[in-house]
């Protein structure tokens, strides 16, 4: 693009000066042709470049005026520096959204993950376990495999002990080898007597090695219970079903899945 605005400003400089240098009629004419077509050509190539832009910016979630979030009037916040740190650049196309589920075992700490760059990115995140007295008494990771733009994803963390908070540190790149299908998957659920059966569908092209499910219960805005459920191998056109478990009065839930082939 560069290349071809300086060659059409080259040729202008050059007609310009024409009298000046001596050129024959016919080499002036040949010059004048070659100066309309990288016109038109320049002019084409400003038409694409403007319409990569508008595809570009439509993927990755900027709406007019530049800010990044699902809507316009709905500007998502740059991720807090604290509890959580990043590492590079791409991590700060993330929301990250805490959670935490304390049980009678123990306490469950989740990070919900909204990826608003325009590539799939693979997620480490680490998690650091604190005391009342900031004494780190636990340690957990996590990782998410492949996440596409604009997709959610939940990385659940365990500690055995009660934490008071606990500071998270994400490392994110680029996903270049491991396929996300995910959108080629639906689903549906049924309630049970403890819990749901949820039956995802495979609807793409090919076998997806990996389905991850994840379901938060809630009573009312009370997180009551988690339960994760991982198929493998869901054949083009079939489904699976998994069950999630809950042995706590729950009127909603949120469900989290995945589907991924390395």
């Amino acid at each position: 693009m560069k290349k071809l605005i300086l060659l059409v400003l080259a040729l202008s400089v050059l007609l310009t000066g024409c009298g000046l240098i001596g050129v024959s009629q016919d080499e002036y004419d040949d010059l004048m042709a070659d100066y309309e077509d990288l016109k038109e050509e320049f002019a084409e190539l400003e038409e694409e470049y403007d319409s990569l832009r508008e595809s570009y910016e439509r993927l990755a979630g900027i709406p007019d005026g530049g800010a990044i979030g699902p809507a316009a009037d709905e500007p998502v916040d740059a991720p807090a520096e604290e509890p959580g740190s990043f590492a590079g650049d791409l991590a700060s196309m993330l929301e990250v959204n805490e959670i935490k589920l304390e049980t009678d075992w123990g306490d469950y700490y989740f990070l919900e993950i909204t990826n608003y760059a325009n590539c799939p990115v693979t997620v480490d995140a680490f998690v650091d376990f604190y005391d009342e007295s900031g004494k780190v008494i636990a340690e957990d990771f996590n990782y998410i495999a492949v996440c596409d733009p604009g997709e959610i994803s939940l990385l659940s963390f365990y500690s055995s002990e009660d934490f008071s908070w606990a500071e998270y540190d994400l490392s994110v790149e680029e996903e270049l080898y491991t396929r996300s299908h995910t959108g080629s998957l639906s689903w549906e659920s049924e309630t049970g007597t403890y819990g749901e059966l949820v039956t995802i569908y495979n609807v793409s092209d090919e076998t997806v090695d990996y389905v991850d499910v994840q379901m938060l219960f809630y009573n009312g805005d009370v997180l009551v219970e988690y339960c994760s459920s991982t198929a493998y191998d869901v054949a083009s056109g079939s489904y699976a079903e998994l069950d999630m478990e809950c042995f706590k009065e729950y009127d909603n839930y949120i469900i989290y899945y995945s589907g991924y082939s390395y």
